[in-house]
């Protein structure tokens, strides 16, 4: 799998993440549970659309590129406050 599969699967949890976050969907402290939903739906995909020929390795790249995603805004937002 490229860099590129896990830069978009970064930034699709990125926003899906935010539209959550300011609609009030999801409850803020749930967004890690969300972001690794969102990288097994994601594994899966990759895996089925034969982008990453293993499983395993689908599903781990694309759960550490949506929890990345969810801590790097997390971080920011933190640096915000202060």
């Amino acid at each position: 799998m490229e860099l590129t599969i896990a830069s978009v699967i970064a930034f699709i949890t990125l926003i899906i993440g935010e539209i959550t976050k300011k609609l009030g969907l999801v409850n803020k402290k749930h967004i890690p549970i969300q972001s690794v939903v969102i990288g097994l739906i994601s594994g899966f995909v990759c895996y089925i659309t034969d982008l990453e020929p293993n499983i395993t390795t689908a599903i781990i790249t694309c759960v550490i590129s949506s929890l990345s995603a969810s801590g790097l805004y997390d971080v920011s937002e933190t640096f915000t406050k202060y």
